[in-house]
């Protein structure tokens, strides 16, 4: 059986285009890759996916949200949709409880 790791308090998640689809992943997730041609829809993604894979790495339970809604991380797209890929484009933490359209729940 593998280490456990600990639970991350932030995840940083990058943001890159390949294409016409949009792809997020995070250097302290190996595995994580959401990627989808509608932004938004890539965006929504994001919370399922890093709190899915934290607990199957960890075995704990936890409820990853975006530290900033969508719009407020649209302002950080340029006018041409691309990102500076050096610098992470969403802080992920972890909440008290799962965001309305999330279908995933807490125990």
């Amino acid at each position: 059986m593998g280490t456990i790791l600990p639970v991350p308090s932030t995840v940083r998640i990058f943001h890159r285009r390949a294409g016409l689809v949009h792809i997020f992943t995070s250097p302290e997730l190996r595995g994580l890759h959401v990627g989808h041609s509608d932004l938004e829809q890539a965006f929504a993604l994001i919370p399922d996916a890093v709190s899915g894979l934290v607990e199957l790495e960890t075995g704990i339970e936890a409820i990853y949200e975006p530290e900033a809604p969508f719009e407020q991380f649209m302002l950080k797209v340029s006018d041409d949709g691309e990102l500076d890929l050096a610098s992470p484009v969403l802080l992920m933490k972890v909440g008290a409880a799962p965001s309305p359209r999330s279908g995933y729940a807490a125990a």
